[in-house]
């Protein structure tokens, strides 16, 4: 008669938690992980939109000060010598703070006169706008331009915006204003 000894029952390598789909700041560090099973051992490849990252090969990726061009689709490939199993994909999105491209510009306007303050800046998101006099928040509406009709010498000094978004805020230079 003929004797079969099994040595142990094997098993594919199985994703039982894929990795989660995480939104950050810039600069922050991201940790994606994947929870698998198999017959050991397991070997990881992390993949970014598809291709293989060097060197990712554990169950958990690091991903240090992370910027926009970091965004994308992260999947890792779980495999042992039976088989592998691929996790859905996690969505890094990254959060950058606006930019300013162009910022207010000195003037010198006579008492009465209007001035115009405006500042250019762009980033993701809805973008809010708090124009200050000597680093004070002035009551005026979230918008790209300072009117001021009518100035009088109490109106002199700096004029600056903080421009914002849901990843921070960036101030501009200060513009003068000089009343004549």
């Amino acid at each position: 008669p003929v004797t079969l000894v099994v040595t142990g029952a094997t098993a594919p390598a199985r994703i039982l938690e894929d990795p989660v789909s995480v939104t950050v700041k810039a600069g922050e560090v991201v940790l994606l992980s994947v929870a698998a099973e198999g017959t050991p051992p397991l070997r990881y490849q992390w993949r970014f939109n598809g291709d293989d990252l060097p060197d990712a090969t554990r169950n958990i990726l690091e991903l240090p000060a992370v910027t926009s061009a970091r965004q994308g689709i992260y999947t890792v490939e779980v495999s042992n010598a039976v088989g592998s199993a691929v996790s859905a994909g996690a969505v890094l999105s990254v959060l950058v703070p606006p930019q300013i491209q162009g910022h207010p510009e000195s003037l010198t306007v006579a008492i009465g006169g209007n001035a115009l303050f405006r500042v250019e800046a762009e980033g993701p998101g809805s973008l809010t706008y708090e124009w200050r006099l000597n680093g004070v928040p002035l009551v005026a509406p979230s918008q790209p331009e300072l009117r001021l009709n009518g100035v009088q010498t109490g109106q002199a000094g700096l004029y600056s915006v903080v421009v914002s978004n849901a990843a921070g805020s960036t101030e501009s230079r200060a513009a003068r204003l000089t009343i004549s």
